[in-house]
Order: structure tokens, then sequence, then C-alpha cells
């Protein structure tokens, strides 16, 4: 499976939230028991340093706000205290999902941009 290209665009201060389904066959929800999933962003490719990570532990909900793997649902959550702090305005990421005992892949990548807030 290849990843999707999908741009993410944030609202420095404002929290986002980004709910998705999996699929496998199409129509069908794939079930993600086990799974894990990382999200990393990053100023370029060759970067090593780390402009945010989210994991389970961290901004990433396998199964969604309901918690079940059946579902298929994977939500990503960036609160807003979280991007008030960006000073940063165009990235990079990635987001991996992790089966229990095969190799990850990568479900969507692209760039980010945010916004600079004006009122404090």
């Amino acid at each position: 499976m290849y990843g999707s290209n999908y741009n993410i665009e944030l609202e420095q201060g404002a929290g986002y939230g980004l709910l998705m389904t999996i699929e496998a066959p199409p129509g069908t929800p794939r079930n993600l028991t086990g799974y894990t999933a990382r999200l990393q962003i990053r100023d370029n490719h060759d970067d090593k340093t780390l402009l945010l990570s989210l994991d389970n532990l961290d901004g990433l909900k396998v199964g969604g706000d309901s918690g079940d793997p059946n579902n298929g649902q994977l939500k990503i959550e960036i609160p807003g205290l979280v991007t008030a702090g960006f000073t940063w305005r165009d990235a990079i990421y990635d987001l991996f999902l992790n089966p229990s005992s095969d190799s990850a892949e990568r479900l969507i990548y692209g760039s980010v941009s945010v916004a600079p807030r004006v009122t404090v």
C-alpha cells in the first residue's frame, strides 16, 4: 500500500483534528487491533530535528474517539496549546501505521503549513 498525499493546514493557537477510516477491501473498515501509529513533522526530509512527533500515547487515536480498533478509524489531534508554540510556517510530515507483526505502512504524507496568529 502506498501513502496518499494529504496537505495539512494548521492555525497557530487553534486545535486541529482529522478523523480517517482505513478500509481494506474498499468499503470495509480495517481491523486495527494491535496497531500503533506514528506521525512526525520535520523542516525537510534530511533534517534530524523533529518539529512535532505524535504516537498512540500522544495525539494519535487508533479506533478514533470510541477507541474501538474494529472500526478502522485513526484520529489525529493537535491541541491549540501545542500549535500556539509553533514558530515555523512550512514543513513536511508523514504518518505510519504499524501492525503488530508486519512492516510499517505509510498512510499519508505531505506538507504542513501554519497560519500565524494575529490575535493574542
